[in-house]
């Protein structure tokens, strides 16, 4: 018998994979290469360059002939603050540079410690004069009145001037002030921290331009005014007899219309009336020495 071909096994197959290419490694080209020696390159010379500029600086900022050797003071005490300016310039800052070099004058700190050691200064004017001379210059503050203790019958043993802002800072040059003083000696509880008056703050001098402006008021009325007491929403204003005038804050015109219809018809300096009281509307009371209230 015989078979046909289609009857016969088929021959098996065997299935290879074909092999991977590995890919090709990654050459740089010459051009990369210099560009990348070229970058560093620019990295190290800009480097280079930074330190030369920085030790070029350094070496600047401690020339002697750029650096403050003297000051030139003007103010209260020019020695001291001559004294105190020199300090602030001494040691280093950030450790590398000179606090006296001309170029990084540590006004802050100077115009601060100035202003700590000296209550009468108000402002402190920096600036250089030369290559190696600053000038300090200090305004000191306007005297505006004259406190002298929280209450007339608690008088301080020593009288302070102080600022239009209520500031006490400096003790008055004649200590023994009297109520002959030319002066307008003010009265009045004070604000702040310390052991003395001097940069405490009058509690009610808000009050004191208005009282300056009543106080010319009655003096164009006759009331030979010397002293002021600031005293909650009241001011007493006093002569120099001993009269004490009284009137509420912010009612000074009411007070002044009440008094000049008044103090025509009275003594108002020779000591014979304890008080007048203006703190009424349309109304004045007055009391003698020796005698009741009067309306």
């Amino acid at each position: 018998m015989t078979r046909s071909a289609s009857s016969r096994p088929a021959a098996s197959r065997t299935v290879r994979s074909a092999p991977r290419k590995q890919p090709p490694r990654e050459r740089q080209s010459p051009l990369r290469a210099k560009r990348k020696k070229e970058r560093k390159l620019a990295w190290i010379f800009l480097a280079a360059l930074f330190f030369v500029l920085l030790a070029l600086i350094l070496y600047v900022l401690w020339l002697p002939a750029l650096r403050v050797q003297a000051v030139q003071a003007e103010g209260p005490d020019e020695a001291g603050i001559a004294s105190v300016a020199m300090q602030a310039l001494e040691g280093r800052q950030f450790a590398i540079l000179p606090k006296n070099s001309i170029f990084l004058i540590p006004e802050e700190d100077i115009r601060a410690r100035v202003l700590e050691a000296y209550p009468a200064v108000q402002a402190v004017s920096i600036s250089a004069t030369g290559l190696n001379t600053l000038s300090v210059k200090a305004l000191v503050r306007s005297n505006a009145f004259v406190w002298c203790g929280e209450a007339v019958d608690m008088r301080a043993e020593t009288c302070y001037e102080a600022d239009a802002e209520g500031l006490v800072f400096a003790p008055y040059a004649m200590a023994s002030t009297t109520a002959t003083s030319t002066e307008l000696l003010v009265y009045g509880p004070l604000e702040g921290e310390g052991d003395t008056p001097i940069r405490k703050h009058v509690t009610y001098a808000s009050a004191l331009p208005g009282a300056l402006k009543f106080i010319k008021a009655m003096r164009g009325l006759g009331a030979d005014i010397g002293s002021v007491t600031l005293r909650g929403d009241e001011v007493d204003l006093h002569t120099k007899a001993g009269t004490r005038i009284t009137y509420v804050i912010g009612k000074e015109g009411e007070a002044a219309v009440l008094a000049a219809t008044s103090f025509p018809n009275l003594e108002l300096n020779d000591g014979s009336i304890e008080y007048i009281d203006l703190r009424f509307q349309n109304k004045v009371y007055l009391k003698r020495r020796g005698e009741a209230a009067t309306e």
